[in-house]
């Protein structure tokens, strides 16, 4: 899992609303962005090269250091914390934003359960093997991510209850923004005007 998260991970932001993204809330930070161990091979050797890092030192890391190593607090896409020795071993998904319809609930419910079955059948050697094979970015990044999840949806019997275009619209008249700076929201107010900041009683 930890493998899928660091290969996917910019892919996954990609299908997350922009109340989701990495430059607007500080709690659901990307696994891979600066101040996780996992982005210095990233940043020093790129993405490709990287990758290889990163898969070989988790492939020899202690179940403790791997949590560290991709998820070095809470406040992360993925929160890999509740897995160190001790915790209750989920790992809690922060990407998803507040819903107020069943139908939005059920689709990130089914998002998130696509993804794990991805990372099962794709994971770890066949990650491992696409990375160092490949000589061009782009394919890695990641043309067959949607029809992969998609695919692992329908092996699953959730391909109806999951829809990507969806997922990446927020409702902004639901939303409440009582931490977020007046830069954020009008960075958000960019892609809609009806993004506002809400009294914190």
């Amino acid at each position: 899992m930890a493998k899928a998260v660091a290969f996917w991970e910019p892919a996954t932001a990609r299908c997350a609303p922009p109340s989701r993204q990495d430059d607007i809330q500080g709690f659901c930070k990307s696994n891979i962005s600066q101040g996780t161990m996992v982005a210095a091979p990233l940043a020093r050797y790129g993405p490709l090269r990287g990758l290889v890092y990163a898969f070989d030192y988790i492939d020899n890391a202690t179940r403790e250091s791997i949590v560290h190593y991709v998820c070095p607090d809470k406040y992360r896409a993925w929160n890999f914390n509740p897995c160190r020795p001790g915790g209750h071993g989920s790992i809690e998904f922060r990407r998803a934003p507040g819903v107020t319809t069943f139908q939005a609930s059920i689709h990130w419910i089914a998002f998130t359960m696509a993804f794990i079955d991805m990372a099962i059948q794709h994971s770890p050697v066949s990650l491992a093997a696409h990375v160092r094979e490949c000589t061009y970015l782009p394919e890695v990044y990641h043309p067959d991510f949607r029809t992969q999840l998609l695919d692992c949806a329908a092996q699953l019997g959730i391909a109806d209850c999951l829809d990507l275009d969806t997922g990446q619209r927020d409702d902004p008249d639901a939303l409440h923004f009582t931490m977020s700076n007046a830069k954020v929201i009008s960075r958000l107010q960019r892609v809609d005007p009806r993004y506002h900041s809400s009294d914190n009683p």
